[in-house]
């Protein structure tokens, strides 16, 4: 029996403008780890130091009944700043979603960045400890007493939130610290 194929990135990410940030999960055997995929220029890439400090902050917002999570990244600290947003009340249809959640509360848990550069090739390869653990056990509990949304609803809040902060810059400044 086989191991049913993983689809290749390569394309999609080659396609995909710089900043998009994809999270998702891997397994190395029993070790489920969260991966981030970001494209970047090649040319950011290469400014990236060897022993890079990531930077990193998480928040939330509420917006019309809604909870968006941002989660903002800096591989350099004069670098552009990358920002996904994570919906926790996606289990209904995606329980991937909030299993991402549920892990990233654990302690200890490793994130692997991995940068695809201009050829849509993976170009770096970025392991860290998150400190996000207190923030996501914050996040469940806050998400646990809210009623569910669809994902036609977080959509909206997240474009209510980029009006807010069209750059991701303005919203790194005002997330603050994780």
């Amino acid at each position: 029996m086989h191991a049913e194929a993983q689809p290749d990135p390569t394309e999609f990410m080659r396609e995909t403008d710089p900043g998009t940030v994809i999270y998702g999960f891997a397994a190395d055997g029993d070790d489920l780890h969260i991966e981030l995929l970001v494209r970047e220029t090649s040319d950011e890439i290469a400014r990236i130091p060897a022993a890079p400090e990531i930077q990193i902050r998480a928040g939330f917002r509420e917006i019309d009944g809604v909870f968006v999570v941002a989660v903002l990244f800096r591989f350099r600290s004069d670098g552009p700043v990358r920002v996904s947003f994570w919906n926790y009340h996606a289990p209904v249809e995606d329980p991937a979603d909030g299993n991402l959640f549920d892990h990233l509360a654990g302690s200890g848990t490793e994130l692997i960045v991995k940068l695809f550069g201009d050829s849509g090739r993976v170009e770096r390869l970025l392991p860290f400890q998150h400190p996000l653990g207190t923030f996501f056990r914050q996040a469940i509990r806050r998400i646990a007493q809210l009623p569910a949304w669809d994902d036609d609803a977080f959509r909206e809040a997240v474009w209510a939130l980029l009006d807010e902060c069209p750059e991701p810059l303005a919203l790194w400044e005002s997330m603050g610290g994780a």
